[in-house]
């Protein structure tokens, strides 16, 4: 059988924190997990589940159990470590326990790789605090899955075949999501189609049915009603033979306040680098050009100001880049950046649409398998959202 070791025993406010926070993230996925196992697991896969054993104060040791029956709340499978400081049980010994003693769990596959392991992905952190790390800031409930690498098993889409329920995991419920919503400028019907491990027929899920896959916290939300992004713009100097204007552009977040004649009026609700000594009563005002927002002047005390915008570009802000035919008129304002696909985040990406669409294949590429279609992704560093672009041929 094989062994899985325990780590070392870790004490102290800030583990015992860390710790609590991975099991409750484990426990939350427990329900999923069951479901998985009783489905059956894909060929070569095993599920181990981590308890607490004691035998006597004081003394306690985490151990990985090998999962080999689960009946209503009643587990049975056979330990997995060897303990050190408990004598009480040996390794390949049969236990039998309640599903309430689970604090963590585990997939392994015949590759190597993982899924789940809460707890053991806390320890490997732990042993990069002396080289610096912030304990603070690491996501416990992020788990090494198969084919991906920060989803745990509340975010996972399954067969549907009756009877069968194998999770499919070569891809979560939000790289599905990402995937149909890159496919909806061609398609206004996509569907996410895998074939299952275990039964081989073939399952297709509907955006709103991947959507309803991954949890509510990590949906793409719209912005609350009434609130709408636009853009504050610090023009850049160009030159004569430039048939376009330039804009680092601010993405803020407004609140409607009303429309007169084809201008908003709005106020800011989030923070803004580009805008200086705004006043509470204070409104923005500005017009749609194309598809974007932008800010044009200031409404104070029943008077239209110019917008109180800083020299230069502030350090460590969020801006993308804007243009419009010096010529134009009416503008229509074109973007040279990448945003988030969140409606309600809207983080422009350091990354420009020349630069994402570099990453896509090259014709001879593309020549070589004239029947694929090639995707590249992005993951923003604000909310998660994946944004993925197609190329179909």
């Amino acid at each position: 059988m094989e062994q899985k070791d325990t780590h070392r025993i870790l004490s102290g406010s800030k583990f015992k924190k860390l710790r609590l926070l991975a099991i409750e993230k484990a426990r939350q996925t427990i329900p999923a997990i069951k479901q998985c196992f009783l489905s059956g697991l894909p060929a070569g896969h095993k599920l181990f589940v981590t308890i607490e054993i004691s035998d006597g104060p004081g003394r306690h040791e985490n151990a990985y159990v090998a999962v080999n029956s689960w009946h209503g709340t009643e587990i049975i499978g056979d330990l997995a470590t060897k303990l050190c400081s408990i004598k009480a049980h040996a390794f390949g010994e049969r236990l039998k326990f309640s599903q309430d003693r689970v604090i963590d769990w585990t997939i392994t596959t015949p590759d190597g790789t993982e899924e789940g392991n809460h707890l053991g992905k806390l320890f490997d952190a732990l042993a990069l605090e002396g080289s610096g790390v912030n304990l603070e800031n690491i996501d416990t409930s992020k788990t090494r899955a198969i084919g991906d690498t920060t989803t745990s098993a509340t975010d996972r889409l399954f067969c549907k075949t009756p009877g069968c329920g194998v999770m499919h995991m070569a891809c979560d419920a939000s790289t599905a999501r990402a995937i149909l919503q890159a496919q909806f400028r061609t398609n206004p019907n996509p569907k996410y189609k895998f074939d299952c491990s275990k039964c081989s027929k073939t399952t297709e899920y509907s955006y709103s049915e991947v959507m309803q896959c991954i949890p509510v916290e990590k949906r793409p939300k719209p912005c609350p009603t009434g609130e709408f992004w636009a853009f504050v713009l610090l023009e850049l100097p160009t030159s004569e033979k430039m048939l376009d204007r330039s804009f680092l552009a601010e993405p803020i977040r407004l609140r409607l306040a009303r429309e007169i004649e084809g201008a908003w009026y709005a106020k800011l609700v989030s923070t803004s680098r580009f805008l200086q000594g705004l006043l509470p009563s204070d409104l923005l005002v500005g017009y749609r050009y194309g598809k974007f927002n932008v800010c044009r002047r200031l409404f104070r005390e029943n008077q239209l100001l110019e917008l109180p915008c800083i020299s230069g570009m502030p350090q460590d802000s969020e801006f993308a880049l804007l243009f419009h035919s010096k010529t134009e008129q009416p503008f229509n304002f074109r973007s040279g950046t990448l945003f988030c696909a969140n409606p309600s985040c809207a983080y422009p990406f350091q990354l420009t649409y020349t630069q994402f669409l570099a990453m896509s294949p090259t014709a001879a590429q593309m020549a070589q398998d004239p029947d694929a279609s090639y995707m590249f992704s992005v993951i923003c560093p604000k909310c998660g959202t994946v944004r993925f672009s197609a190329t179909e041929n």
